[in-house]
């Protein structure tokens, strides 16, 4: 099977571009490189994808390219992170909303075999954490990120209903773990790197619920999808994660601060994130039989190590956006 992923070359792309090669797929990666991560390409080309492609997921021609003769694309190309789509509304809306109707589009005429579209758990939002929230909502997105997710998964699941479109939508929960494009400034990411070389954390808020999920198993699920039944996938919205990974942000620096001995942990208020929301992993376990492999703990401690062997941490190409100071 010959798999499309678009922003392969990012920091979840990369490891299921990884993941699916050691498993047997032929890959093929369309990125625009926006962080300067060549690097992760060379990386990507030593495991053995299969082609990969330079350009900006808009342009109709060079996505027309990347999907000739594949069997499935992955889509998550996207500017991501509430902060970073905060500072470029325009060119947000134009990536994550006009160009996933594109590809859509394009599968469809391509009659691509399945599309699986990386949306978010941040499409929930504002809901709090008095109710564990499933597939069928409520969604209160609080960020133009998370409207631009959920616009596009109205746009391709209206598309599977009208037309056929065989799309699966993926609601991940937030990442942490190692990549061959890390991220540091992701919540557990930061902590991890901040208790390394300060022995101490900063929390904003930290009542906050937020449900966490490594990279590993965000590949697996993407592998799962691939793998699935028409019937179970096609037309369908499926939560990401494991509901026993539900914390508050407070706790997760707890675990930290457990793993890392003599960290101190400082809460403040300002820069508090407002999003709050805890989420059900039901569907994706009873309808697929996903199963996440990797708890909060077991991750810490695997990322410790990864943060280590980091040669510059604070290298802007480890950073979407930067964090608060």
């Amino acid at each position: 099977m010959l798999v499309l992923i678009t922003g392969g070359a990012g920091y979840i792309g990369s490891v299921t571009a990884s993941l699916l090669v050691e498993q047997g797929y032929e890959v093929r990666i369309l990125d625009n490189l926006m962080y300067d991560n060549y690097y992760v390409v060379e990386a990507l080309r030593e495991k053995g994808i299969k082609d990969f492609i330079k350009g900006d997921v808009r342009d109709r021609d060079v996505l027309s390219r990347a999907m000739k003769d594949v069997d499935a694309v992955l889509h998550m190309a996207a500017l991501v992170g509430a902060p970073v789509c905060n500072r470029h509304p325009e060119l947000t809306v134009q990536v994550n909303y006009e160009a996933t109707k594109m590809v859509g589009d394009l599968c469809q005429e391509l009659d691509v075999d399945r599309l699986v579209f990386a949306s978010s758990t941040s499409v929930y939002g504002g809901i709090g954490g008095d109710i564990v929230v499933d597939e069928e909502g409520p969604c209160k997105p609080l960020s133009l990120y998370a409207r631009t997710k959920l616009m596009s998964e109205e746009y391709l699941l209206g598309k599977s209903r009208e037309e056929g479109l065989p799309v699966c939508c993926l609601r991940v929960a937030t990442n942490y773990g190692p990549s061959l494009r890390p991220r540091l400034d992701l919540a557990i990411n930061r902590f991890v790197y901040m208790a390394l070389r300060y022995r101490k954390i900063e929390v904003y808020g930290g009542d906050q619920w937020r449900p966490f999920i490594n990279t590993y198993d965000t590949a697996r699920a993407y592998q799962a999808v691939l793998e699935a039944p028409p019937g179970l996938v096609e037309g369908e919205i499926y939560n990401v994660g494991s509901t026993s990974e539900n914390y508050r942000i407070i706790e997760v620096a707890e675990v930290v601060g457990e793993v890392i001995p003599g960290v101190e942990i400082t809460v403040k208020e300002e820069h508090k994130d407002l999003r709050s929301y805890r989420v059900s992993f039901r569907k994706i376990e009873e309808k697929l039989g996903f199963r996440t492999v990797k708890a909060l703990r077991e991750g810490i401690e695997e990322l410790v190590d990864f943060v280590e062997a980091i040669e510059d941490p604070e290298d802007e190409k480890y950073y979407n956006y930067p964090p608060p100071s």
